[in-house]
C-alpha cells in the first residue's frame, strides 16, 4: 500500500489538483517509516493517541481534520487569512512528515 492511500480522506480535503498531487507524491517519496513512527519520542509534548505504532499518521489525521474543522467554520470561511483552505491542510501535512523524514 503506498503512503498516500492512508490519507485518502485528507487528500480529498485539498481542492487543488496540482497541490493534491504534490502532497501525494510527497508521501510516496516519505520513508515507510512514518507509516510506524510515534508522533514524540518522549512522549511528553504529544496526546497518548498519537503514541506507539502507526502515531505519527494518527496525529496528522488528527491534526488535518481539525484544520479542515475550523477552515470549514463560518468564523474563518469571513476572515481573509492570507492562505488558502488547501494550504493549511497542505501545511500540517508537511509540517509532522517533513520533520518524520
Amino acid at each position: 500500500m503506498k503512503t498516500h492511500e492512508y490519507f485518502e480522506q485528507e487528500l480529498a480535503y485539498i481542492k487543488n489538483d496540482t497541490l493534491r498531487n504534490i502532497v501525494t507524491d510527497t508521501l510516496d517519496a516519505s520513508p515507510e517509516c512514518i507509516i510506524h513512527i510515534p508522533a514524540s519520542s518522549s512522549g511528553r509534548y504529544h496526546p497518548s493517541y498519537s503514541l506507539g505504532d502507526g502515531g505519527l499518521m494518527r496525529h496528522v489525521k488528527a491534526a488535518v481534520g481539525i484544520a479542515h474543522s475550523m477552515i470549514e467554520t463560518d468564523i474563518f470561511k469571513n476572515m481573509v487569512l492570507g492562505v488558502g483552505a488547501d494550504d493549511c491542510e497542505i501545511i500540517d501535512v508537511y509540517k509532522d512528515v517533513a520533520y518524520a523524514a
